[in-house]
């Protein structure tokens, strides 16, 4: 680092006066200032004539200087945004992300209880005759109204009608026939006949059984 040349520079102990810097150390010589705007100084060493010191030449920020020697430090300008543009930004943000959850839940919620519907008619569209007559005995064995016979197998069933095609779910309190199958019926009580099983879908999606001899 190149050493500091000897000359007039502000006193670090009064900034509104100058003092010599012999070129290693702070000497007891000091000077007024000159007014602003000038550039005419103390010239040359103290108690002698000649050069004169570097009046007018500009001071950097932020130079540094060892041992003991001046030094000047810049202050960086203040910047950023102000509490007001803060605030407007996180409203934005907030207001942003509550528009795109609403939108979010507008987009899901229909999709889901599309998605649900369309489970339920593939759950039904999957079942065959031999299924729903499974379904129809468990059904009656469980329960058969007291008094009545339940049907406790059925067998050779086969399709009469099928309505999967068309199925929808259907209104509030109401039910969808989906399918029909005829086979013979086996009764608790030995007597064995030929059965019609009929399979709905209810508006909760469920699977509603009609059991009735031909």
């Amino acid at each position: 680092m190149n050493p500091t040349p000897p000359g007039w520079y502000p006193d670090p102990q009064d900034l509104s006066a100058l003092r010599w810097f012999d070129g290693q150390s702070w000497t007891d010589h000091r000077a007024a200032a000159p007014a602003a705007g000038t550039a005419a100084g103390p010239t040359g060493q103290p108690g002698q004539g000649g050069q004169s010191w570097q009046g007018g030449q500009s001071w950097q920020g932020g130079q540094s200087w060892q041992g003991g020697q001046p030094s000047y430090t810049a202050q960086a300008p203040a910047g950023g945004h102000s509490s007001s543009t803060r605030v407007l930004v996180i409203l934005a943000s907030v207001v942003g992300g509550f528009i795109l959850l609403s939108l979010l839940a507008a987009i899901a919620i229909p999709l889901y209880l599309n998605q649900q519907k369309k489970a339920s008619l593939a759950d039904i569209a999957s079942l065959s005759c031999q299924d729903v007559a499974a379904e129809a005995v468990a059904f009656s064995t469980k329960n058969a109204p007291q008094g009545k016979i339940p049907l406790v197998g059925m067998t050779d069933a086969v399709l009469v009608t099928d309505q999967h095609a068309g199925l929808q779910v259907p209104a509030t309190g109401s039910k969808a026939l989906a399918m029909s199958c005829r086979g013979t019926g086996q009764w608790e009580d030995g007597v064995s006949s030929i059965v019609t099983v009929r399979l709905y879908l209810t508006s909760d999606r469920k699977h509603w059984i009609s059991i009735s001899p031909k």
